[in-house]
C-alpha cells in the first residue's frame, strides 16, 4: 500500500478528478509566452470512470497501480490492462468514452489540448475486444490499430476486435476512415465492418454486416 500511496502522489490528482469529472492542465514549460508567441499544448488526463475485476494500469513496463480504482487520473503514456474477469470504462474530457472488454488493454499515447480548445487524443489498441463512443464536438481523436489509423467522424461508435487476426472494425455508429499512413484506406459507414490484416496493411476486405463479437 505504501508504494501505491507514494505513486498516488505523482500523478496529478486535481478536486476536478474528486468531482467524478476529468480535467486538463497546463504544462509548465518554465518561462512566460509573450503576445504573439505559440503557447504551449495542455497536458490532459481522463479518469477510470467505471472498474469491475481485475483492471491494472502500467506506466511503461512498470506496473503502477496493480488494482485500478474508479475516478483514478489517467496521463498519456499509461497502458489501461483489463484481465479475465475485468472491465472498464475510460472518460476523456469532453465525455467520449472506451470501454475495454475482459482480457483487452489500450494505450493513452497522446492527450493534450491546444489553446483553441481542441483536444488531440491518439488511443493504441493493443488487444482483446474494446468499445470507443465520440461525442462529435469536434476534437480530434484516433486509433491505431496494428499498422492503420482509425478516425471517426463526428459523433460516432466504434468497435475494435483485436483477438486474432484479420482484426475487425466495426462502425456502428457515423462513420470512419481507415489510414494507412496518411493515405485513405478505406471509408466506413453505419452498419459496415472492415477486417484488416496486420502483415499485410494495404489489404482489406469491407463488409455491409456487423460479426458479432467474439
Amino acid at each position: 500500500m505504501a508504494v501505491v500511496a507514494a505513486l498516488l502522489l505523482c500523478l496529478p490528482l486535481p478536486a476536478a478528478a474528486q468531482n467524478n469529472a476529468p480535467a486538463s492542465y497546463p504544462q509548465n514549460s518554465g518561462s512566460s509566452s509573450g503576445p504573439g508567441q505559440l503557447q504551449p499544448a495542455k497536458q490532459l488526463t481522463a479518469r477510470l470512470s467505471d472498474v469491475h475485476g481485475d483492471v491494472r494500469v502500467y506506466r511503461g513496463a512498470l506496473l503502477a497501480f496493480p488494482k485500478a480504482f474508479v475516478n483514478m487520473p489517467l496521463v498519456e503514456g499509461m497502458r489501461i490492462v483489463a484481465g479475465q474477469s475485468g472491465r472498464a470504462e475510460i472518460q476523456f474530457a469532453d465525455g467520449t468514452v472506451a470501454r475495454l472488454a475482459p482480457n483487452s488493454s489500450l494505450l493513452l499515447a497522446h492527450l493534450s489540448g491546444a489553446n483553441d480548445g481542441i483536444l488531440s487524443t491518439r488511443i493504441k489498441v493493443l488487444s482483446g475486444l474494446t468499445y470507443y463512443e465520440f461525442n462529435g464536438q469536434g476534437n480530434q481523436y484516433t486509433l491505431a490499430v496494428g499498422p492503420e489509423t482509425i478516425v471517426p467522424a463526428g459523433s460516432a461508435v466504434i468497435r475494435v476486435d483485436m483477438d486474432k487476426a484479420p482484426y475487425q472494425v466495426a462502425d456502428m455508429q457515423g462513420g470512419l476512415q481507415v489510414l494507412n499512413g496518411n493515405d485513405l484506406l478505406v471509408s466506413l459507414q453505419l452498419g459496415q465492418n472492415v477486417s484488416l490484416n496486420p502483415s499485410n496493411p494495404s489489404m482489406y476486405h469491407l463488409s455491409d454486416s456487423i460479426p458479432p463479437n467474439s
